[in-house]
């Protein structure tokens, strides 16, 4: 039925894949289990996948659903009506009894086809409008299909969703504009194999855009290839090269995709649910971080923190008992494995100076490089002057300056010491005065409500700061 890739097109075993294996979110394996190599497409999933959702999309092949998702205990299914197989409407009692098995984690794939089938437009509707009725009452996921119809289905994922539906926008075809409206309902983005081809700009500036915890990947297989693999059966260990590319158009590293899309599958899907610990140590890139603290003497109404302590896959809320410098150096083991390790946490990292100057020494000590992301309060909170002691420690520093002016850096940080904005700028001014350090950045996050970016830069440059514009929602891009 499909043209399946030669051994020689496909990716080698492990699938130069990191340790951590994806989640590939919408693969049709049912489809799959009549091929003739079957049993091999099996072993390179299991192989190349941590978990596979299968979506049931059309009666006939509910049945083979389960049969498939039988097969693994990293299987699991969505159960729902294909847009293009809706001649009757499904009601919301039958949709549910669709849900009743165990290995359904989610509602779908349900929602509007405009390209395929303008011939039941309203039973779709309807169609759609009950599965999401039905996710809310089920408390489950939806998984949306949209093609050519999106004005209409974001309309009725607003009405029927008020503000409460969970769910993604599967095989993601559209532009930044779409993918921004997805996002404000609160719904993931998922890109496939599309994403990869050469004329897809709309769709590569739109995953460019999507912030980390909105993030998904899948296959669609058996459609949808890669462009490596265009015009050929698509399946799940095929997904290496999505996952490569959404890693190029983000600056990210391929573990970073992986892990950030695992774990945003997992917890959709509600896959999995140990409480995790909170890492001390963890990479972005070839770049390791160290949470030092949760702790910090701001309140910063957009740290995500207050909502989640998820950072690109890893969980840092950290227990009572805040790491030693001991513990941080065993984490680290060889520094010189990485570009620099980075000093932050979900908090303020200079609260626990004896622990950073500790640390970092031994950095430097064994050839490793160091940064330091602070708030610029260290002076303010010990009362004297830590740059000279930081400057023998740490090679570059960058400081939240957050904002053009006090009343703005108020309203957003709101400082739990007084004076915090004028501390915070001479912090900056004496840093760079000193000459101690290799780079001393100033940033602000561009896009914030009332931060005038430009205005950011010219006040760091009169500091003797490089300045530096945080994106919008990216956490863990500096």
């Amino acid at each position: 039925m499909w043209p399946s890739s030669t051994p020689k097109d496909r990716p080698s075993a492990p699938y130069e894949l990191p340790a951590v294996k994806p989640f590939d979110t919408h693969a049709h394996l049912d489809y799959l289990m009549g091929q003739e190599d079957w049993p091999q497409i099996l072993e390179r999933t299991l192989d190349a996948c941590d978990f596979v959702l299968i979506p049931a999309v059309e009666p006939p092949y509910f049945e083979r659903v389960f049969q498939a998702a039988a097969l693994s205990d990293r299987f699991f299914v969505a159960m729902g009506l294909h847009p293009c197989d809706v001649q009757t409407p499904p009601s919301v009692e039958e949709i549910l009894g669709w849900a009743s098995h165990p290995k359904v984690v989610a509602l779908g794939e349900t929602g509007l086809d405009y390209y395929h089938d303008l011939t039941h437009i309203e039973a779709q509707k309807a169609s759609f409008r009950n599965h999401i009725r039905a996710c809310l009452e089920a408390d489950l996921p939806v998984i949306v299909h949209s093609r050519d119809a999106d004005e209409d289905t974001y309309a009725i994922l607003k009405e029927e969703g008020q503000g409460r539906l969970r769910g993604v926008m599967h095989c993601f075809s559209s532009d930044r504009a779409q993918a921004q409206r997805v996002v404000e309902l609160g719904l993931l983005v998922c890109f496939s194999g599309n994403v990869t081809y050469k004329k897809a700009l709309d769709i590569q500036e739109a995953a460019t855009w999507v912030p980390d915890t909105h993030l998904l990947v899948e296959t669609d297989a058996p459609y949808l290839s890669p462009q490596r693999w265009r015009g050929k059966r698509n399946e799940p260990a095929q997904m290496i090269a999505t996952l490569e590319k959404l890693a190029e158009l983000r600056g990210d590293s391929l573990e970073d995709v992986v892990r950030i899309t695992r774990e945003n599958g997992r917890r959709l899907f509600r896959i999995d649910q140990e409480s995790p610990e909170g890492e001390i140590a963890y990479t972005i890139r070839n770049s390791l971080y160290l949470n030092v603290t949760n702790h910090c003497t701001l309140q910063c109404a957009f740290c995500p923190k207050f909502d989640d302590f998820m950072v690109k896959g890893h969980y840092l809320k950290l227990a009572k008992v805040q790491p030693s410098p001991g513990q941080l150096i065993e984490a680290i083991g060889d520094p010189t494995r990485f570009d620099e390790i980075v000093f932050c946490g979900y908090g303020e990292p200079t609260l626990r100076l004896p622990v950073v100057l500790s640390v970092a020494h031994w950095i430097k000590e064994h050839g490793g490089k160091t940064r330091l992301n602070t708030d610029g309060l260290s002076n303010l909170v010990h009362k004297r002057n830590t740059i000279p002691e930081l400057a023998q420690a740490i090679d570059r520093i960058s400081i939240s300056l957050n904002a053009q002016d006090e009343a703005t850096y108020n309203r957003h940080c709101r400082p739990g010491l007084q004076g915090s904005y004028e501390a915070m700028k001479r912090f900056i001014a004496e840093a760079a005065a000193h000459g101690g350090f290799q780079e001393v950045i100033a940033s602000a996050i561009d896009g914030l409500e009332g931060v005038d970016a430009e205005a950011c830069r010219v006040l760091a440059e009169s500091l003797g700061a490089h300045f530096r514009a945080r994106p919008m929602d990216r956490v863990g891009d500096q």
